[in-house]
């Protein structure tokens, strides 16, 4: 079962260690840049720790446009190691 956990103290070393494939990096920000900025932007940003059952698989992260009043997805990764499992899908359902 695919879930958008809280990120907190418990897991935020965990989050932190999240990478993606060496030919994606280009493409996605690492974990610890999306947190500074989910702490500077705080009052507009959703990170969110995606699991599968109870492993760490991915990050997701959703921002708040009050211009615009609406929320987009800001931060998305699935770890190298999980990729290619449905896991993002699910997720980015979830987070719909």
């Amino acid at each position: 079962m695919i879930k958008l956990e809280e990120i907190t103290a418990d897991n935020l070393e965990d989050v932190l260690k999240l990478k993606v494939s060496k030919n994606q990096e280009n493409f996605v920000s690492t974990t610890a840049y999306s947190l500074a900025q989910a702490y500077v932007y705080q009052e507009n940003a959703y990170p969110f720790a995606i699991y599968a059952d109870d492993t760490l698989v991915g990050f997701i992260m959703f921002g708040f446009y009050e211009s615009r009043n609406q929320y987009t997805l800001w931060k998305f990764l699935i770890d190298k190691c999980h990729q290619n499992k449905g896991y993002g899908k699910t997720a980015l359902l979830l987070g719909i």
